[in-house]
């Protein structure tokens, strides 16, 4: 099903995607485990995830053979505030997952379909990269966002999640974009808060000043 989603994506969006794991994988990640002499041609030293080189099915990562190994639903690590990421990522390293992908902006609509979802935070407690300063109301009944304001709460949850998967071995993919998938989603976004303007039918955003202030975003958290 992954794989299917992903092939109905633009190609932008997965090199984003790509590109965000592997800066993560390559940066992120600074807690190297030993190495056994006997590894040295898989890398040892280095934290980036590369291809095997002598199984290129295979991936090394920390000088070892690695499978990718996740479970969904748990994208909304970082955006949810009441959320306990050091239980999930403790829960994930027990059953032996080396993968978690989590959501830098996207946000579900609150629902009876599948309520606990991570990526469902109520308004109140949903963390964005942009202060809630107001003036005014957005959509979702919240102050307003400020575009030009960081949220110094937003990184340091980022920073500190990073730093609990990297403790136990877990590569996380960073999603920085996402499709939107309906109004009532974009609704929640921070962007169409501020500027109030209509997602297209593809629910892409091509004009005006938002590509600037994505792409300012996009630095910011890499």
């Amino acid at each position: 099903m992954k794989f299917r989603l992903r092939r109905r994506l633009s190609s932008g969006l997965v090199v984003v995607c790509l590109c965000a794991a592997a800066w993560f994988a390559s940066t992120a990640l600074r807690s190297a485990r030993p190495v056994h002499a006997g590894q040295a041609d898989l890398g040892a030293g280095q934290d980036a995830v590369k291809i095997n080189p002598l199984n290129p099915k295979q991936l090394v990562f920390r000088g070892k053979p690695l499978v990718l190994i996740s479970a969904s639903e748990h994208y909304g690590s970082v955006i949810n505030r009441p959320f306990d990421f050091e239980k999930y990522l403790d829960d994930a390293a027990a059953h032996r997952m080396t993968m978690t992908r989590t959501f830098l902006f996207y946000r579900e609509l609150q629902s009876a379909r599948n309520p606990s979802s991570p990526c469902k935070p109520e308004s109140p407690d949903f963390i964005a990269p942009y202060v809630r300063s107001g003036p005014g109301l957005a959509l979702d009944g919240e102050p307003l966002y400020d575009l030009d304001r960081w949220n110094p709460e937003y990184f340091d949850r980022l920073h500190r999640f990073l730093d609990a998967a990297s403790k136990r071995g877990i590569v996380v993919e960073l999603t920085v974009f996402s499709n939107t998938y309906a109004n009532e989603i974009w609704a929640l976004n921070p962007l169409r808060g501020e500027t109030g303007l209509e997602c297209g039918s593809d629910m892409t955003i091509s004009f005006g000043s938002l590509p600037g202030v994505r792409a300012a975003g996009s630095k910011k958290i890499v």
